[in-house]
Parts: structure tokens; C-alpha cells; sequence
């Protein structure tokens, strides 16, 4: 019931656009905790607005500091919407243990793959990433 309320917001487009959308969601992140459709919401908004999916990378940056993996069913959502957006250096950014649960996650068993591919293809970046990280992503031994 709930979700055909939003599926139907996205099918007004007129009125939920893009601005609508961005606004919507910097609210609903202030709460505590995050409403139940929140992350089903930012995916279909990534999906109807891509224009906006730079502000929606930043928002998981901002969920990773709000502990978003405390929250089982909001961080399944965080982990199909960052690795759909590819938010790589997000991911990589979590801390060591939520990045292991994340690459053992049998919904997603590429993910190691992709952010090894990421760390290998941007030297720099990897430089900076915690031993830890590098260790969970099996680059170091």
C-alpha cells in the first residue's frame, strides 16, 4: 500500500520532478531514524531523475556517517543504490568490517571484482584507503 503511494508520485512527473525530489529527500534524511521507504525512494529516484544521481552519491557519503549499516533493511537499499550508481570510493569508504559484510553479500557477488577494478584503475586513490580495506578487498595479503 505504501509503495504504490510512492510508485504513483513517480508516475506524476509534472509535480515530483527532479527539484521535488532533491528537496524531498534532504529532508527524509534528517529523520531518525530513516523513513521505511527511504532508500527504495532514492533508488527510483536515481532511476526517473539520473541528472541526479551526483546528489544522490553525496547522500550516501552522507549515510555512511550516519551509520546507515545499523539499520538492516535501509542498507540492503544503500548497497544496491551505491553499487548501481557505481559510488565506489563510497563504498570504499566504509569502515573495514560493513565493507566485508558488503563483498560477502550474496546479492552482489561482483562487488569485490568491481572495487578491486576501481582501486587497480585509480592508484592515487588507493594510496589513501586504510590498510584494512585494502586487506578485505584481498589487494593486500
Amino acid at each position: 500500500p505504501t509503495s504504490q503511494g510512492t510508485n504513483l508520485c513517480f508516475q506524476l512527473k509534472e509535480i515530483y520532478n527532479s527539484t521535488v525530489l532533491s528537496v524531498s529527500i534532504q529532508q527524509l534524511v534528517q529523520y531518525t531514524p530513516l523513513p521505511k521507504l527511504f532508500m527504495r525512494t532514492v533508488i527510483q529516484t536515481s532511476s526517473a531523475c539520473p541528472q541526479l544521481n551526483g546528489f544522490i552519491v553525496n547522500l550516501l557519503q552522507r549515510l555512511v556517517g550516519k551509520k546507515i549499516w545499523e539499520d538492516v533493511r535501509q542498507w540492503q537499499g544503500f548497497l544496491m543504490c551505491a553499487t548501481k550508481l557505481q559510488a565506489y570510493p563510497v563504498l570504499l569508504q566504509l569502515p573495514t568490517p560493513h565493507l566485508q559484510a558488503a563483498l560477502n553479500n550474496k546479492r552482489m557477488p561482483d562487488l569485490r571484482q568491481k572495487l578491486c577494478d576501481f582501486v587497480k584503475q585509480n592508484g592515487q586513490a588507493a594510496q589513501r584507503l586504510p590498510r584494512t580495506t585494502l586487506q578485505a578487498l584481498g589487494v593486500l595479503q
